[in-house]
């Protein structure tokens, strides 16, 4: 072996343990990064979209969580309401965001069924979200106008049927939550009612059932219980499977005769698809922690919901199971929006 091919042999073998050492080196650096990533998040301000306007139930719920986690965490965490479209304008705008955890949206059922309902949906809520928790379930609540001559669920189903169409119901729009739940009620009983939509929001539906200018409505205890107890509404069934603790004297769907009939709305917490798994199951611990203070237990038991704690892959095995009940409702209406 010459001088010159003995130089270039060692040349070779100490650039290829160079490299080797280099990749090793690299390897270990990116294995090492995403702990100290998660373990850093959030080094700076994260923002939580609401996609409806400051408020209603899904801003509280939004507000409750980012009051919490600033204070748990050391960072501000602050609340951003792009309202419009069911929720569809907000919901796009996280979907499009960094994947970085730095800007998550709080959705609920309306918000996350609202591409359903749309011609051309500019995202995809099963394909562009990681879901984090599931904050709180609440059951809709059956109310009527205490001058209908009706007590009972079992006697709304029985005018309805002695003249279908003649009873009209209120919601907060068309495609709403609380417009699905009737029409699921309707295909259930085999009925026929008169939907009187009022985009304004459920306040002026509720209101609309006080003066008798509608005949039913599929609400919330937040929104219709206050004004059951005073007497203004009767109430005639919450869609859970027990008794719902604030409103004992309301039956269940089942014990009111129509059984199985169990529904809720959601309200959850989301991340733009492809965030890292680190700061995703953070975020769901840290928040399993404060949905079960009893303070937070207390707030969202005055709102007319429950918390139970769950994991991220919990809450998308429930949308999984939750979702098709909607999207076939809305499949069954053709119900179609620009």
């Amino acid at each position: 072996m010459t001088l010159l091919t003995l130089k270039l042999s060692i040349l070779k073998r100490t650039c290829v343990s160079t490299f080797i050492l280099l990749g090793l080196s690299v390897s270990l650096g990116l294995f090492l990064a995403s702990p100290v990533k998660a373990q850093e998040y959030p080094s700076r301000t994260v923002k939580i979209i609401v996609p409806f306007a400051a408020g209603g139930p899904t801003d509280v719920f939004a507000r409750l969580a980012a009051q919490k986690l600033t204070e748990q965490m050391g960072q501000s965490f602050i609340v951003e309401n792009r309202p419009g479209a069911t929720g569809s304008i907000g919901s796009a705008m996280a979907a499009t965001s960094p994947a970085d955890g730095y800007t998550l949206l709080l959705s609920s059922t309306s918000s996350y069924m609202s591409p359903y309902m749309q011609k051309n949906p500019s995202f995809n809520p099963a394909k562009d979200f990681t879901p984090i928790i599931n904050l709180a379930n609440l059951p809709f609540y059956f109310v009527t106008n205490p001058k209908m001559p009706a007590n009972t669920l079992m006697d709304i189903i029985a005018l309805a049927k002695q003249k279908p169409g003649g009873l009209n119901f209120g919601s907060p729009g068309i495609g709403s939550a609380g417009h699905l739940c009737v029409e699921m009620f309707m295909n259930e009983t085999g009925t026929k009612l008169t939907h009187v939509p009022y985009s304004k929001g459920a306040a002026l539906a509720v209101s609309a059932l006080m003066s008798g200018e509608v005949d039913f409505l599929c609400d919330s205890l937040s929104t219709s219980h206050v004004h059951v107890k005073a007497g203004k509404l009767k109430g005639l069934g919450l869609t859970a499977a027990k008794r719902f603790p604030t409103a004992l004297d309301i039956p269940t769907t089942t014990e009111a005769g129509l059984p199985n009939f169990e529904l809720t709305i959601w309200f959850a917490l989301f991340g733009p698809v492809g965030m890292p798994p680190a700061v995703t199951q953070k975020l769901n611990a840290e928040l399993n922690k404060i949905m079960q203070t009893p303070e937070l237990k207390d707030r969202v038991l005055n709102i007319g919901g429950e918390f139970s704690p769950n994991t991220p892959e919990q809450f998308s095995d429930f949308i999984k199971r939750d979702m098709p009940k909607w999207v076939n409702t809305i499949s069954r209406m053709g119900l179609k929006t620009d």
